[in-house]
């Protein structure tokens, strides 16, 4: 960033993403800001080009949605030096289209690892990692910035063994505004915050996520990722979003429950869905029941609002008297 870039501000100013991540950082570098009072996928588009954004910072699932718009194919991406993304991993599919842009326009791709408690990312991937690399990590964290991964005692484990992140440093924040007993639950005396995320560290440092330990669900006694089952159903070409939760199953303890949207115009059922869910994953991994919404709820940062999908399915749970 210099005092040349232009950056697009949709996210909600109460975000960690306005505050620190774009808002923040193109002010202290001189920049200027182009600001929307809300997340439009295609307004955005417009935007890009007349305003000739030069760092686009955006959720995967943003991504997504102005992918399937019309307008996306001749929207005019020139101005881009960077293009950015965080909060969720990005499927295959949606890198391959961000290639594309990348290659025509010189921008750079990058994501990587962050939190509201850590003021902005702390980890990153680098200007020559492969689409492979940049779709499975979030890169390194720089000097200054320690993590480790702990079991449920939070002790550290060792190399490439997955387990809760825990980060430390001066970055961190001091506490919940009048909140001590969250604080002390997630920050020890030696000041390390325990993030709630799931992942592990190779050898090199290289963080690679799992997703959040409170999404995380048993089938049978086998541990369930929802990540890596919506990375398989968004890798479908008629598949824009997904969102898979646990719900309680009187036989496997608890299933996996997919909520899908499709892209514009596509057409599939939910049986042809979980046969290609079978053909990526093991037998537990596939989800009990797939549904196909027109539309997804989202949160104002345009993630998807798994809590109101929890809600409305345990509504229908308890009303039929077992999980659909």
């Amino acid at each position: 960033m210099d005092r040349s870039t232009r950056s697009l501000l949709h996210f909600p100013i109460n975000h960690v993403a306005a505050d620190v991540e774009i808002g923040y950082a193109t002010m202290f570098i001189g920049g200027a800001l182009v600001m929307m009072d809300r997340f439009d996928p295609a307004a955005t588009l417009e935007i890009l080009g007349r305003e000739k954004i030069t760092m686009l910072g955006q959720i995967p699932a943003m991504f997504l949605m102005q992918a399937t718009l019309p307008s996306f194919a001749n929207t005019d991406f020139s101005g881009l030096k960077a293009i950015m993304w965080g909060g969720a991993a990005a499927p295959m599919k949606l890198l391959r289209g961000l290639k594309q842009i990348s290659q025509a326009t010189g921008a750079m791709l990058m994501t990587g690892y962050g939190s509201t408690e850590a003021c902005g990312f702390i980890t990153y991937t680098q200007p020559t990692d492969d689409l492979e690399q940049l779709a499975t990590s979030v890169g390194r964290a720089p000097e200054g910035f320690e993590l480790r991964i702990v079991d449920d005692q939070r002790q550290p484990l060792p190399t490439g063994q997955l387990g809760e992140l825990a980060i430390r440093g001066p970055f961190l924040f001091k506490e919940y505004l009048n909140k001590p007993e969250a604080t002390a639950q997630a920050k020890d005396a030696d000041g390390w915050f325990y993030t709630g995320d799931l992942g592990y560290l190779d050898e090199r440092g290289v963080l690679y996520l799992n997703g959040r330990k409170s999404e995380m669900y048993k089938t049978g006694g086998e541990n369930v990722f929802p990540r890596e089952i919506e990375d398989v159903l968004c890798e479908h070409p008629a598949v824009a979003l997904a969102a898979v939760i646990g719900v309680s199953d009187p036989l496997y303890q608890e299933v996996g429950y997919a909520l899908v949207m499709l892209r514009p115009g596509a057409s599939i059922t939910p049986d042809q869905l979980k046969e290609h869910c079978q053909s990526h994953l093991v037998n537990f991994k596939v989800p009990k029941t797939i549904e196909i919404r027109p539309m997804l709820p989202l949160l104002a940062n345009g993630k998807v609002n798994k809590l109101e999908l929890k809600r409305e399915i345990a509504a229908t749970t308890t009303s039929h008297g077992a999980a659909p």
